[in-house]
């Protein structure tokens, strides 16, 4: 149980030390990362379609 609350103790030390984000760079990271995202399956997408109508033409 000493262990248990040293660790804990240990923890919320730790967590004091952390750097939040603001509003503006969480919203900025955010957008960033979905923006990313959307791109990326948009260029799968086309990957899939290509390679779909290539293998239609083979077969």
């Amino acid at each position: 149980m000493k262990n248990i609350i040293a660790y804990l103790a240990a923890v919320k030390g730790e967590m004091g030390k952390v750097t939040w984000p603001t509003k503006d760079e969480l919203v900025q990271a955010t957008t960033l990362v979905v923006s990313f995202a959307l791109v990326l399956s948009l260029i799968v997408y086309g990957f899939d379609l290509a390679i779909g109508f290539v293998v239609g033409k083979v077969l």
